[in-house]
């Protein structure tokens, strides 16, 4: 009888983590931290230490950030401080220094009331990496005073990249000429053959907008515009935001079209 219950409960379990998420021991050393996937809702606990002492706080293996990269996660504080749970990116760091740099490269991408807390109603957070790393964490809780701790979920919905888009502009430009610009990201990488970035061109109230596709980095944009663009113009680039990149847009520049 005691064999039959515990394959009944087995079974449960199991069901329950496919339904809801990954039920996974959260541990508060970068050698023992799990790694993350997109979209899975993780548990842990910031007193993944094994008991109620200090330090508390857990650590959860991210993929490689670049410089800027933004770390969209929503989550729930179940118990511990009223507050929250406190929540940032660590980048490069091991076992005997993740203590001292808990924390040490993050600043928030967006306004929240709760800061970069975890609320016990649930929160949504955007976490923008301040440097590039190759081995990254996302760490919940704090190690140093106060403590910020207790049972927890997340699922880390994104992670988006910035992007770098540059262009020169010649005193004038012919109404059907081109224009060349680039885009890459923060590391200096050309972005993906085939990424669509927009050219706007303004004259007071009116506007016109071009798309041209990257090819290694470079962009090359045809204008071919109507007659009533003539004269002085306004020259901007931009790209809206998907799941892998960030929006990003320059600032105008004045040109002549002639």
């Amino acid at each position: 009888m005691r064999t039959k219950v515990i394959v009944t409960i087995t079974a449960l379990t199991t069901c329950a983590s496919l339904a809801f998420g990954t039920v996974a021991e959260a541990y508060n050393k970068p050698s023992q931290a799990q790694r993350i996937s997109l979209g899975i809702t993780f548990f842990g606990d910031t007193r993944s230490n094994g008991n109620t002492q200090e330090p508390f706080g857990s650590v959860w293996q991210l993929p490689a950030l670049l410089a800027q990269d933004v770390v969209t996660l929503s989550g729930r504080a179940y118990s511990g401080d009223e507050r929250g749970i406190a929540v940032g990116i660590a980048g490069d760091v091991d076992d005997f220094d993740y203590a001292a740099k808990w924390f040490n490269n993050y600043e928030l991408a967006s306004d929240s009331s709760l800061g970069n807390l975890l609320g016990t109603q649930g929160s949504r957070l955007q976490l923008r990496a301040s440097r590039a790393c190759t081995v990254c964490y996302l760490e919940l809780g704090k190690v140093t005073s106060p403590y910020f701790y207790g049972s927890y979920s997340f699922t880390v919905e994104s992670i988006q990249h910035a992007l770098g888009l540059g262009m020169t502009s010649p005193a004038s430009i012919r109404r059907k000429g081109s224009i060349r610009a680039t885009a890459s990201l923060t590391n200096g990488v050309p972005v993906p053959d085939g990424f669509d970035v927009a050219l706007i061109v303004r004259k007071g109230p009116k506007k016109w907008v071009r798309v041209a596709r990257a090819s290694g980095g470079q962009l090359s944009f045809r204008l071919k515009l109507p007659t009533t663009a003539k004269g002085k113009v306004k020259l901007s680039l931009s790209r809206g935001a998907d799941t892998q990149y960030l929006a990003t847009s320059t600032k105008s520049v004045k040109t002549r079209i002639t």
